[in-house]
């Protein structure tokens, strides 16, 4: 799983996507998922309660419940497949992302 950062020559990647082996996953397919992918990504090895991600995601939004994460954590499971290895579950404390 690689983030493209620039449109390079030659590339297929393009900004604001995320790829797996063999899935794209774009900023615009679903928002909610992207975002907390990127927030995974971008702190590589930082782990993240739930209440964590829906505060740094969502902050005071009332609509969004604790398992609007964990529905979100599984379909972009789901959507990397054999790389969703990355995500690591750290059992009563949270998840992060291993590259």
């Amino acid at each position: 799983m690689r983030k493209a950062h620039h449109h390079r020559r030659g590339s297929d990647h393009r900004p604001g996507e995320i790829r797996g082996p063999s899935r794209r996953y774009s900023r615009t397919s679903v928002p909610a998922e992207f975002k907390v992918l990127h927030l995974l990504a971008s702190n590589a090895g930082k782990v993240f309660s739930r209440e964590k991600i829906l505060d740094r995601l969502w902050g005071d939004e009332k609509a969004v419940l604790g398992r609007t994460v964990d529905v979100h954590m599984k379909n972009i499971r789901d959507k990397l497949g054999p790389t969703d290895r990355f995500i690591v579950n750290i059992r009563g404390i949270g998840c992060k992302l291993e590259l």
